[in-house]
């Protein structure tokens, strides 16, 4: 007998589950098509330039992680353990603990207009989903406040009255987990598909109407995980875009020449520092280094470029010098913006300046928002203290090399 033969029941058998598998990968895929198209007519544009390469549809969702202590009703509406006397049940959670189908997870910032408008947007979409009987108990929502401090995300629920839970994410972990797209509100809606969850839809921006969100959580409550999976495979890497309200728009020499300026200022203008040279760290990257005549110790600075954390807010652009002891010489903006994206203003800068210079990177440092923050640049603010912050690490890179 032919083992590799088959009968015409057998055919027919095989031909019924291939179709199957087509027939759930076209539904797949033609829903997204009517999500793309909703969302296309129906939102404000401007964060087209938005980077969601690590959150394509069909993708597992990357590692977000929420550290915070829940209270009793968050652990209930998300369907985790209780906590219990002695364990740490109560302590944080993944995504993927959750007990649900399909999650709607927002990333925020408290400063963010668009995400203060998108707030009643979403509200609607989760009475609307509680509201059903389908719907209730196979999809759950939370947010995350990308640069939020635990008191800020309070203050943006009860402001709101968001009814799900938020919770802050003060130095960006979960935010460049994502791939630090440039853009909040950032709507990621995923489908659980085992111990993982995958990308059904991200969205950057504010989106204007509820039925759009309704749609996609629709979508993804049909979808078949290994459809997703399946396109997600078949799917050519996304094209990188130009991003010219992120990138910083100047050039290498120009570049050299503001650090050069910055070292010396840091050296109390000490013109002896006629050059700078450039070193790069695995982790760190490029670090410019010089040594003051006569000094005992170099000079490092660093070149911040960061994506901002709204979707009509600029990239975030500036110098941060250092010496070997960790101690902050000297801040200097090269693209900085404020409300409105109006560029930061001298005073603006010596703010900032008072605030860093003379801080040891080496010990932990608080960021108070109400009080460490150039008016209405609180949302730059917090990157560029977050960024000061991180400088531990960057020392320690140095001093092990």
């Amino acid at each position: 007998m032919n083992m590799n033969a088959t009968t015409p029941a057998g055919r027919r058998r095989i031909s019924r589950s291939c179709t199957k598998k087509l027939q759930s990968a076209v539904k797949t895929a033609a829903c997204a098509l009517v999500v793309l198209l909703l969302v296309r007519a129906s939102v404000c544009r401007a964060a087209a330039d938005a980077d969601l390469s690590k959150l394509q549809p069909g993708m597992a969702l990357p590692a977000i992680r929420i550290v915070q202590d829940l209270t009793p009703e968050q652990r209930s509406y998300l369907g985790l353990p209780g906590r219990l006397i002695g364990m740490f049940t109560g302590k944080g959670f993944k995504p993927s603990d959750v007990a649900a189908d399909v999650l709607v997870i927002e990333f925020f910032n408290v400063y963010c207009t668009s995400c203060q408008s998108q707030a009643s947007i979403l509200n609607e979409v989760f009475q609307r989903v509680n509201s059903r009987d389908d719907m209730r108990d196979r999809v759950k929502f939370f947010g995350i406040g990308a640069g939020n401090n635990q008191q800020e995300a309070a203050m943006f629920m009860r402001r709101y009255s968001v009814g799900f839970p938020m919770f802050p994410d003060p130095d960006f972990v979960n935010y460049e987990a994502v791939g630090e797209p440039g853009a909040t509100p950032l709507t990621i809606i995923a489908r659980k598909h085992g111990k993982e969850l995958l990308v059904v839809s991200a969205h950057a921006g504010l989106v204007k109407n509820a039925d759009v969100f309704m749609t996609a959580i629709r979508t993804a409550l049909a979808s078949s995980p290994d459809g997703l999976a399946a396109e997600s495979a078949q799917k050519e890497p996304a094209q990188a875009v130009k991003r010219p309200r992120i990138e910083l728009n100047m050039s290498d020499d120009q570049i050299e020449q503001a650090v050069l300026t910055s070292m010396r200022r840091a050296a109390g203008g000490d013109d002896s520092i006629t050059s700078v040279r450039t070193v790069s760290y695995p982790r760190s990257g490029d670090i410019f280094v010089a040594t003051p005549a006569g000094a005992v110790s170099n000079l490092y600075a660093q070149v911040v470029s960061r994506p901002p954390t709204c979707d009509v807010c600029h990239g975030v652009h500036f110098i941060l010098v250092f010496d070997g002891a960790g101690i902050l010489r000297y801040f200097e903006p090269l693209h900085l913006t404020k409300y409105g994206n109006v560029v930061w203003t001298q005073y603006d800068a010596d703010f900032m300046r008072r605030h860093l210079i003379g801080l040891d990177v080496r010990q932990p440092f608080e960021y108070n928002p109400s009080v460490d923050s150039v008016t209405t640049a609180t949302m730059t603010s917090v990157i560029i203290y977050n960024s000061a912050q991180r400088l531990r690490d960057v020392l320690k890179e140095i001093k092990s090399q």
